[in-house]
Formats: structure tokens, C-alpha cells, sequence
């Protein structure tokens, strides 16, 4: 190779390494904006407006976390939260994004989870709510069961 076609060579990596570089800057600024947005104003969402362990606590949802944990087991490790809403809906707190396809395998497999769970407990079906815990969606509905033999749905993509 000669001396010119070499040095452009370089050249057009060094354009490619400093792009790249850009696009990393970028997603770490992106992504420190996103993660730092507690001065998001969430009033309008219709997922809950605080953190969500305060909000179980300020409502009165009677925790069974553990609970939870004993019947499904390893197998679902996102689930962070369970509890017993005083309307006697199950309320449970998942490290997933709201934008998840409820027909997707760990939707579906959430949702069988979740239901199976209050069916056990020998409680009256009220049906239940998943909310995300994640960075991008934080409080917002996920996935929810109205009636027993009724399909899960995302409320977020309703």
C-alpha cells in the first residue's frame, strides 16, 4: 500500500472512531437525563406520582412479597413488590419497562404468575395491576388482569 492510501485510511477510521464516540457521548447524556428525572412531572400519567414503595405504603397495600416469592419461585426475579390494595386488588412492582407487548413470554408468564397467585389465596378475584419500576417508565401501569379468564393487557399501549 502507498503512503496516500494508507494515511486516508487512517484518516476515515479516525472519522469513524471520533462518530462513534459521539454516539456514546450521547447515549450517556441521554440516559443521565433520563435516569435523573425526579423533576419530571408525572401528574398527568396515570401511573402513581411518588416512588412507588411510598405510594404502597401510603395506601395502605398490605405487602406479600414474600409470599409471592415462596409460590412463583425464582423464575420471576423482576418482580420487586406485592401487596394487597384495600380494594382488594393485587398490586405488584416489576423492573420492566411499561412498553412491554403483553403477549410477550415474560408478560405472559407475569401474568400467570400473578393470577395464579390470587387464586390460591382463596381471596375474592379483583383482578390486579403490574406497574414498572424501570428509569423509563417509572409508576406506570404494565400489565393488568380485570377478569379471571379475561387476557392480560398493557395499559400503557391501551
Amino acid at each position: 500500500m502507498t503512503e496516500p492510501e494508507s494515511a486516508g485510511g487512517r484518516g476515515c477510521l479516525l472519522g469513524l472512531g471520533a462518530v462513534i464516540g459521539l454516539g456514546v457521548l450521547a447515549a450517556v447524556i441521554g440516559f443521565a437525563l433520563l435516569g435523573g428525572g425526579d423533576d419530571v412531572d408525572t401528574a398527568a400519567s396515570p401511573g402513581p406520582t411518588d416512588t412507588p414503595s411510598s405510594v404502597t405504603s401510603a395506601t395502605g397495600c398490605a405487602d406479600v412479597t414474600e409470599d409471592f416469592r415462596r409460590f412463583a419461585g425464582a423464575r420471576l426475579d423482576v418482580v420487586r413488590r406485592v401487596c394487597w390494595e384495600a380494594d382488594g386488588r393485587l398490586r405488584a412492582e416489576i423492573e420492566l419497562a411499561a412498553d412491554i407487548n403483553a403477549s410477550s413470554a415474560p408478560a405472559q408468564a407475569l401474568c400467570a404468575a400473578l393470577t395464579d397467585f390470587i387464586t390460591a389465596s382463596s381471596r375474592a378475584w379483583s383482578g390486579f395491576t403490574a406497574y414498572s419500576l424501570s428509569p423509563l417508565t417509572p409508576g406506570q401501569p404494565m400489565l393488568s388482569r380485570e377478569e379471571l379468564d379475561g387476557p392480560c393487557r398493557n395499559p400503557f399501549q391501551q
